[in-house]
Formats: structure tokens, sequence, C-alpha cells
């Protein structure tokens, strides 16, 4: 394959764009700010509304909902979607059962409940930034453009 064959996506596969590295600092510099307002504020929570705001804004201005040229397309309504639906149902319930179960015992240190350990982890500044920056990230690589490869 000479160098004329290769599509844009292989020829700048590997390299970031000024507009990656600007949505990069970005949502680092959100995560920052975000994880340094108290949790359970008003303005935290304004904050973490505003990432989400941003991610369905992405979602909406890509497209996100129309089928991608690049890669498989998504079952259509009723198709293989029955067992998928019921699994994430059941593992979802038993979770919060598990959750409900936890925090009617007592006391609380002895059985923790998914909430309090993720309290103690996410005590830490720089955990909690990492946590909020990583969240947006991964909303925006899920809903963001896809490179599109050219005809051969």
């Amino acid at each position: 394959m000479g160098r004329a064959d290769r599509s844009e996506f292989e020829r700048n596969a590997g390299r970031a764009s000024p507009t990656t590295v600007g949505v990069a600092a970005a949502v680092l510099v959100y995560g920052a700010v975000a994880a340094s307002l108290d949790p359970f504020t008003r303005p935290s929570e304004v904050a973490i509304g505003a990432g989400t705001v941003a991610v369905v804004i992405v979602a909406l201005r890509t497209g996100w909902q129309r089928p991608s040229a690049v890669g498989p397309v998504p079952p259509r309504h009723g198709e293989h979607w029955g067992r998928a639906v019921v699994v994430w149902v059941v593992l979802i319930g038993a979770i919060g059962l598990f959750q409900m179960a936890q925090f009617q015992s007592n006391p609380r240190d002895v059985y923790p409940t998914l909430s309090s350990l993720a309290s103690i982890a996410f005590g830490a500044w720089p955990v909690r930034a990492a946590a909020i920056a990583g969240w947006l990230a991964l909303g925006l690589y899920i809903v963001g453009p896809r490179p599109r490869e050219t005809a051969r």
C-alpha cells in the first residue's frame, strides 16, 4: 500500500489534533474545578449538571443517534435487545437490593453501603477530580464524532 493509498484516518493515527488537546485540557480543568466544590451543594450540582449538558449537546450536534458509516449498525428495536435488557435489569436490581439491605444493617462501619465505601474512596480531592474528569471524558468519547475512512 503506497503512501497515496492511505486514508486520512491512517495518516493521522497516533496524532492528537489541537481540538483534541484543547478538549482534554478543558476536561481536566473541569474535573479540578468541580472536585474543589463541596459535595452535595448547589454549586457542585450545577457543575455536574453543566458537564452532563455538555455531553448531551455534543451527542446532538454529532448526530449520535444516526448509524455510523463506520462500524456495525445497532440492532433495530426488538432485535437481540431482550436478553441484554433482562441481564442489566437483574444486575442493577441485585445491586440495589444489596445496597438497601446493607443500609438497613447496623452499624455502618461493620456493614458499609456501596455509597459509604465510595464516599471514603472519593474523599481525597485528586481522586475526586480524576473521577469527574474521567466521567466527562468517557461521556464525550462515547457520543463524540468518529473519524471516517475515505473511499479507496
